[in-house]
């Protein structure tokens, strides 16, 4: 290829046809359509009319205006899309851009699928030029955002300081250590407090029974309690020789060890709502027998 300098040989070497071969090989066979989706942050795509029948005809829209319609809607909301319901509807979808040009596709044996495809072409064009793939496009004048590249930022860019990836099998530093078994002690105190918490939940009523009932026992039954085992042990002897039964508890004794139990602490209630439902619907049948007794 003739070139007059070094450099533009090497320009066209690494940059111009590397980029033509990409572009042609991603576009494909035949055109390459340089028209954008968006410009200036704004869609070109201003409207889509959607033309159908709500009774009769293919149901071809109608599946589509149910399935994809509305996830193209929530993808692309600033594009507004027009419903025309008709008795004779066309079967074509048509867009509308920026600059006022339409463009139309025709969706009679369409599935809802090739529709949505169709919509979303309609969205990635600008419908202003399509120019064929040829050796012109080497010093097409593009648009960029950040501005075209040229050689002298060969070297703008440094390098990026990469370190390296740490090993699962490293030898850990002490501050490693420190970190690590730290983060685990924490995860297990956690853990710890949570089943402790969720053991509270069943057990922190009859421990505060079972303290009461300790106080209690302390307070009133150990001051006066016998400290001669052996006394005890042969006043259980003779008893037991004489047949005698165990004596019973006294009411004393019993109030000693009686704890309101927490299950059943609403029972009473309970059971009085119901007494009370119970009498009230067996006045009300009394009432209603009295009322359909004959005439006398």
């Amino acid at each position: 290829m003739p070139c007059s300098t070094p450099f533009l040989f090497l320009f066209h070497c690494c940059v111009a046809w590397p980029w033509l071969w990409t572009t042609a090989s991603l576009c494909g066979k035949g055109a390459i359509r340089f028209g954008t989706m968006s410009r200036n942050g704004e869609l070109c795509l201003k409207k889509v009319i959607l033309s159908y029948c709500p009774g009769k005809g293919s149901p071809n829209t109608r599946q589509f205006l149910a399935t994809h319609l509305p996830a193209f809607h929530a993808k692309y909301p600033s594009v507004t899309i027009d419903i025309r319901p008709r008795l004779w509807a066309e079967t074509s979808v048509t867009g509308v851009y920026r600059d006022g040009s339409e463009r139309s596709y025709k969706t009679k044996f369409m599935s809802p699928m090739g529709i949505w495809l169709r919509l979303h072409r309609l969205v990635n064009t600008a419908n202003d030029y399509d120019l064929p793939f040829s050796a012109s496009h080497l010093h097409f004048q593009r648009r960029s955002v950040q501005g075209t590249w040229n050689p002298w930022l060969w070297h703008y860019e440094s390098e990026r300081r990469r370190t390296e990836t740490p090993q699962w099998r490293r030898k850990l530093s002490e501050e490693e250590w420190d970190y690590y078994v730290e983060q685990y002690s924490a995860q297990m105190k956690q853990e710890e407090e949570a089943i402790q918490q969720r053991v509270a939940e069943h057990t922190e009523i009859p421990e505060q029974s079972t303290r009461e009932v300790q106080e209690r026992w302390k307070q009133h039954v150990m001051p006066r309690l016998q400290t001669d085992m052996e006394f005890n042990l042969s006043h259980f002897k003779r008893q037991h020789a004489r047949g005698q039964l165990p004596e019973p508890v006294t009411m004393g004794e019993y109030r000693l060890f009686s704890v309101p139990d927490h299950r059943e602490l609403g029972q009473d209630a309970v059971d009085m709502l119901r007494r009370r439902e119970a009498k009230q619907q067996e006045e009300w049948w009394r009432r209603r027998k009295g009322q359909l007794k004959p005439p006398k």
